[in-house]
């Protein structure tokens, strides 16, 4: 049970002290600048991930048309885990696309509510 509004503690729990006042922490601060910040070098660290990956995975298309030696696997075998390694590799970078867009609705969110909240001249 999270405390009231007014500040007053609800009982504890049993065998527990009871506390003297909330816990008070410092305001939190939002800065969407910071946060636009930190979106633009995660966009760029992606690209060049991506731009690796793209590279991987034609090193890896072209290998796979080749003569592949390996012991106790059959060349489908390997190429189905390579295709497989690829697809999870291609999957995090899905997820980081949609962590990025996180970000992006947070700051744009923000700088919204921080615009909204001017109060009008009298």
């Amino acid at each position: 049970m999270a405390p009231h509004v007014t500040g007053t503690l609800p009982p504890p729990p049993a065998g527990s002290k009871p506390g003297s006042q909330p816990p008070s922490h410092p305001a939190y601060l939002v800065s969407p600048g910071d946060i636009r910040t930190a979106e633009g070098r995660l966009l760029a660290a992606a690209d060049t991930a991506i731009g690796q990956y793209d590279d991987t995975k034609a090193f890896v298309q072209q290998a796979a048309s080749g003569n592949i030696y390996s012991s106790g696997m059959s060349p489908e075998q390997l190429i189905n885990i390579q295709d497989k390694l690829l697809q999870d590799i291609a999957d995090g970078h899905e997820l980081v696309g949609q962590f990025i867009e996180g970000l992006n609705w947070a700051a744009q969110n923000y700088a919204h509510a921080e615009y909204g909240s001017v109060l009008p001249q009298s």
